[in-house]
């Protein structure tokens, strides 16, 4: 009797993780955004990118390949524990150069700012 009561514990505490995963999350916390459609400057290399919330962590997906990338430090360290799996966006390909400020890119703040308004939804 106490094997199966510690088994229906175990599994009942391993299973109150499970709504972790990593995938990307979907839902309310999420916006797809185009080039087209932006007001502002592009800041990508990609034409279309889903904004995303995660505990407090602010992500864009690249919806053509699926590579999630942090934009925020918070994102980062989420991205890296194991629970969400996702790219830094520091260094990543996927974000332009400033052509008007060689060594610099463009300004991701909208993203951030519009992914961060997610986690209130």
């Amino acid at each position: 009797m106490k094997k199966i009561l510690l088994a229906v514990s175990l599994l009942a505490l391993f299973g109150c993780d499970s709504s972790e995963t990593n995938e990307a999350p979907k839902g309310k916390n999420t916006v797809q955004i185009t080039q087209e459609t932006f007001q502002g400057e592009w800041p990508f290399n990609v034409n279309t990118v889903e904004l995303q919330c995660y505990k407090g962590g602010a992500f864009i997906e690249d919806v053509s390949t699926n590579e999630v990338y942090g934009l925020t430090g918070l994102a980062n360290t989420i991205g890296t524990n194991g629970k969400k799996s996702s790219n830094n966006i520091n260094g990543a390909a996927i974000w332009k150069d400033n052509p008007e400020l060689p060594s610099t890119k463009i300004s991701l703040g909208p993203f951030i700012n519009d992914a961060l308004a997610l986690c209130d939804k």
